[in-house]
C-alpha cells in the first residue's frame, strides 16, 4: 500500500480527528448531555453537591469541540457555590419511557447505518 506523501493537501472530505475525551469525539459516539457535579467544600455543615446537565451542542458552542472533560473540569464553576473546579462526565443515555429516548435511538440508528454503509465501502 502506498505511503501518503505528508505534503499533499489534505482532502476536502477529512474531517477533524479530536483525543478521545474531546467533546466532539462524545458526541459523534452518541452522547447528549455532559454533567457538571460540584465538588465543593462543606459550608455550614453541608456539601454542596450541585449538579446540572448540559446539552453537548451547547458546552461545545461555549468551549470548543476539542475541549477535554480535564478542561472542562478544571474551567468550570459552580452556579451555587462559585467554586472553581467540578467533577465532569458524559450522562448517561435516556431510557425507555423517559424525555429524549425517541431522540436518542433514532441518533443511534442514523449513527450505525452511517457506519454500515462506511465498512462496506471498505470491503
Amino acid at each position: 500500500m502506498p505511503q501518503p506523501n505528508p505534503k499533499d493537501p489534505v482532502p476536502a472530505t477529512a474531517t477533524t480527528t479530536y483525543g478521545w475525551q474531546a467533546l466532539d469525539t462524545l458526541k459523534r459516539q452518541g452522547v447528549q448531555f455532559i454533567e457538571f457535579w460540584c465538588v465543593g467544600s462543606y459550608h455550614l455543615g453541608r456539601k454542596c453537591e450541585h449538579w446540572v446537565a448540559k446539552p453537548i451542542d451547547e458546552v461545545i458552542r461555549r468551549a470548543g469541540p476539542g475541549t477535554s472533560l480535564v478542561m472542562l473540569a478544571r474551567r468550570a464553576r459552580c452556579e451555587r457555590c462559585k467554586k472553581l473546579g467540578c467533577h465532569v462526565q458524559p450522562s448517561d443515555p435516556p431510557c425507555q419511557g423517559q424525555p429524549g429516548f425517541r431522540e436518542f435511538l433514532r441518533g443511534e440508528m442514523e449513527r450505525s447505518q452511517r457506519f454500515l454503509v462506511w465498512a462496506r465501502e471498505q470491503l
